[in-house]
């Protein structure tokens, strides 16, 4: 509880100095990578090759920011943000090398993994201003919240008969049988800094108008999956063997945002 008390009587401390605030729309990129196993069945024996995708889920994000002036060039704040869900969406399909025809056996199945943020960044912001606009180069460092759900479906098949083997490669005759449906969720929070340059023309004796394009890092983290690493190799076997889906978000990310800035 004590920290919690200390944050917010920074807050507090910082909106009672503030010398500008600024409220933010815009979009963001989220990058990751997932990692999957993919079979070819043209092989007569188990065969298991790992393979990856990227991962790419736009966002849009509102966010505010709160700046308190050091001097005419300097200033240091908080910014907080949060950002609508967005969806990647992965054809299950894809586990079958080559493509196995008509109908593939993983038809009608399909992962989704919905991601948003939440930055808690504190911020260091240098001004530079101009006649009628003013040049902005700010730089955050902090923690990144990511809320996420994976939801997966599973369509199953049958060939007609009671009992038969639903996904069964050789059904030569196939009607559905069912659909499966998972869910799994977490959170988690990514360290994070970023530069935000940004452009800002002057509307008034205090208001601005203008863009930030936010440039962060953060490191790169697996947050849900699992695989097998053999210590005897096994031949047409990737080693590790993807057991689960790897879902492994972080790395380079950018946004691009409009801000509305008012001096105090």
């Amino acid at each position: 509880m004590a920290r919690y008390r200390v944050g917010a009587m920074l807050a507090l401390g910082l909106a009672a100095q503030a010398h500008a605030v600024s409220l933010t729309l815009g979009y963001a990129n989220i990058p990751g990578n997932m990692y999957y196993y993919r079979e070819d069945w043209a092989l007569p024996i188990y065969n298991s090759t790992t393979v990856s995708e990227k991962v790419n889920i736009g966002v849009v994000t509102v966010g505010g920011e709160q700046i308190v002036a050091l001097d005419d060039v300097f200033g240091i704040g908080i910014e907080i943000g949060a950002s609508m869900p967005g969806t990647f969406k992965f054809d299950e399909t894809k586990r079958v090398h080559p493509d196995y025809g008509d109908p593939n056996p993983f038809s009608g199945d399909a992962t989704e993994m919905t991601f948003m943020q939440v930055p808690i960044l504190a911020r260091l912001e240098a001004r530079a201003p101009m006649e009628m606009m003013e040049f902005t180069l700010g730089l955050g460092a902090g923690l990144v919240a990511h809320p996420w759900n994976r939801e997966f479906t599973n369509e199953i098949w049958c060939d007609g008969t009671p009992y038969s083997d639903q996904n069964d490669k050789d059904a030569t005759h196939r009607i559905p049988y069912g659909v499966f449906t998972s869910w799994s969720s977490g959170i988690i929070g990514l360290p994070t800094v970023e530069i935000i340059p940004g452009l800002h023309m002057k509307m008034g004796e205090k208001t601005m108008v203008g863009i930030e394009v936010p440039l962060a890092f953060s490191p790169k983290t697996k947050i849900a999956g699992s695989e097998l690493d053999r210590e005897i190799p096994e031949p047409y076997v990737s080693n590790p063997d993807i057991f689960s889906d790897i879902w492994e978000f972080g790395g380079f990310t950018w946004a691009v945002r409009l801000a509305i800035t008012r001096k105090l």
